[in-house]
C-alpha cells in the first residue's frame, strides 16, 4: 500500500473504481458495513488496497473495457470459453482482488464469499500458500508418480473423516 493509498479512507478508494465508469450489475455491501467489518478483519483493506492498485494497472491495456456496463464485461470476458455452468450459476462480477473471504470487484463492489473459495479455511491468496506456490514445482499428473501426491494423498487422510472415522482408499481429483 503506498501512501496515498494510507490516507485515503477505504470507501474512497472503492469510489475510485465505482467512479470509474459503466453500470455495475452487482451491488455488494453497503459502505457502513464495509467500515464495520474492515475495523475487525485486516484482510478487507487489504482487498480493496489490492483491488485499487489491480484496477491502476489494468488502465493503460483496458481502460473501454473498464467502463463498459459490468454485464457487458462478463460477456466479453468469457466469449472465448465455453463454460459448463448455466447462466443462473455464473458469478454476476469480476474481482479485481481477493484477500481471505473478501472479495473486491472491477466495479468497486465488496463481497463476503460464503460460497466459493472464500469459505475455505485458507481463502483467497493465503500469504503461506502463494509461498509455497511461488516455489518452483515439477508439474506432474496421474501418469508420472511424485513426492507431491504423496504428501497430497496424507494430507486428505489426515482431515478426511477425521471427526467420524476414515472412509475412503483413493482419491479422484480433476
Amino acid at each position: 500500500m503506498d501512501f496515498e493509498e494510507e490516507t485515503m479512507g477505504l470507501i474512497e478508494q472503492l469510489r475510485e473504481l465505482r467512479e470509474f465508469g459503466g453500470k455495475p450489475r452487482t451491488t455488494g455491501l453497503d459502505d457502513a458495513t464495509i467500515e464495520r467489518m474492515a475495523a475487525v478483519d485486516p484482510m478487507l483493506g487489504e482487498a480493496v488496497s489490492a483491488a485499487v492498485a489491480h484496477h491502476r494497472e489494468l488502465r493503460s491495456e483496458l481502460a473501454d473495457f473498464l467502463k463498459l456496463d459490468e454485464a457487458e464485461q462478463l460477456t466479453q470476458a468469457q466469449t472465448g470459453f465455453v463454460n459448463f455452468y448455466p447462466d443462473d450459476a455464473i458469478n454476476p462480477y469480476l474481482p479485481a482482488a481477493a484477500r481471505g473471504p473478501w472479495i473486491v470487484t472491477l466495479k468497486g463492489a465488496v463481497l463476503h464469499d460464503n460460497g466459493g473459495y472464500g469459505m475455505l479455511g485458507f481463502g483467497h491468496n493465503n500469504p503461506a500458500i502463494d509461498a509455497a506456490l511461488a516455489r518452483p514445482q515439477v508439474m506432474a499428473n496421474v501418469m508420472t508418480p511424485s513426492v507431491a501426491q504423496l504428501r497430497f494423498t496424507k494430507a486428505l487422510n489426515r482431515e478426511l473423516g477425521r471427526t467420524r472415522g476414515g472412509n475412503r482408499t483413493r482419491a479422484s481429483c480433476a
